[in-house]
């Protein structure tokens, strides 16, 4: 009879720690410690000044200033920057407007318009690309 309360209370408890660790636990952490997270510009969006990313970056709206990615920066077709870009490697299907400074391969795709100078370890261009400016390779 009175080992019954303290069983029930002891449960109760234990049911209400579980809940406080597993929502401690969750994924409520900030993802810019996640070395897997991206971020996104989305179209619509303009940023005037200068970028600054450590992670992969998917552009879809504008930027006006330079760009800085320490890793993958990806503009999509509708995507434009005005300024000069630096990042490890770039996946380009947008419109840029500036210098173009990529540590490892730089691919170009067919709806990608390029103007000015470009340096990079690799180059890929597809079909339909356009590029206006001094070319630096390797």
């Amino acid at each position: 009879m009175f080992g019954r309360k303290n069983e029930e209370k002891t449960s109760q408890k234990s049911s209400a720690t579980s809940a406080n660790k597993s929502s401690s636990t969750s994924s409520n952490k900030p993802t810019s410690n996640n070395p897997k997270s991206a971020c996104v510009i989305v179209n619509g969006t303009i940023i005037e000044g200068d970028f600054y990313s450590k992670n992969d970056t998917r552009l879809d709206g504008i930027i006006k200033g330079n760009v800085k990615c320490d890793a993958r920066l990806i503009m999509g077709v509708k995507s434009e920057i005005e300024g000069t870009v630096k990042s490890k490697n770039a996946n380009i299907t947008g419109k840029l407007t500036g210098d173009l400074d990529v540590e490892d391969l730089l691919s170009l795709g067919n709806t990608a318009r390029v103007s000015g100078n470009v340096k990079s370890g690799k180059i890929e261009i597809f079909e339909g690309a356009s590029l206006n400016g001094d070319v630096v390779i390797g």
